[in-house]
């Protein structure tokens, strides 16, 4: 489970930070407007795998590029 929340936003980019199993520790998903993707800038403490972070990044993509949305908090589950 990820909780991701919207950090900064203007024309050239989204951040968000997410916390991976909604705890304290979190990372950084940057999505670039003009190329239409997202990165991860820096991976949480506690995700050692980069799983948490991988996630994110598509659900940031997903939500932007596909849903034309900028929600300010997101939470995301998978089994």
């Amino acid at each position: 489970m990820n909780k991701l929340l919207l950090q900064e936003s203007n024309s050239i980019k989204a951040i968000y930070r997410y916390f991976p199993n909604g705890g304290s520790n979190f990372g950084i998903v940057e999505y670039l407007f003009a190329e239409k993707s997202a990165k991860l800038t820096q991976k949480a403490t506690d995700d050692d795998t980069g799983h948490f972070g991988n996630q994110a990044l598509l659900k940031v993509e997903k939500v932007i590029a596909d849903e034309k949305a900028l929600p300010l908090e997101l939470t995301q589950a998978w089994c």
